[in-house]
């Protein structure tokens, strides 16, 4: 299954040159966090998969918008919003991948609004996020960006565990 979401991340990856690698970046972050945070071995395994698929749905964002570096208009941002929609759909459309269209779908739901998601969606909402923010601010910005939504738009106990990655690399 690795491997089959490698390659979805590879496809999407071609868009841009802003996300080139990007995907495999937010993999391993997400993974070191699930296993930080002590995931059994089922949400491990849909952590490490959905991690590469979470963003299948960018494939409908104008490529414009993925490769610009200034804030985004409320239309581009609205654009950007509906791919994790699209990517769950795309992602249900499969037998083998069905099963992680829900995290999929979920990776950028706020936790102050639905605390209950999965917990893998909250994981690789942090970890997509850091590595987005990092590409274009920096680690230090990007950490305090992440850190301001605590609790918001994030899940605190991810971004403790994001912030002790951090201070170990």
């Amino acid at each position: 299954m690795t491997q089959l979401g490698r390659s979805i991340a590879t496809a999407v990856e071609c868009r841009s040159p802003f996300l080139d690698g990007m995907f495999e970046e937010i993999s391993e972050l997400s993974e070191q966090i699930a296993r930080d945070l002590g995931l059994n071995k089922r949400d491990y395994e849909a952590t490490r998969v959905s991690s590469l698929l979470c963003d299948i749905g960018l494939c409908s964002v104008p490529s414009g918008i993925l490769q610009k570096t200034t804030e985004w208009s409320p239309e581009e941002q609205a654009l950007f919003d509906r791919h994790t929609e699209i990517g769950a759909s795309i992602v249900r459309q499969s037998a083998l991948l069905r099963k992680y269209a829900t995290i999929v779908q979920h990776h950028h739901t706020k936790f102050e609004v639905e605390p209950r998601t999965p917990v893998a969606s909250r994981i690789i909402g942090v970890a997509a996020d850091f590595v987005r923010y990092k590409r274009v601010h920096g680690p230090a910005r990007a950490l305090t960006a992440i850190e301001r939504q605590s609790g918001v738009q994030y899940d605190p106990v991810v971004v403790e565990s994001l912030k002790e990655l951090i201070s170990v690399q």
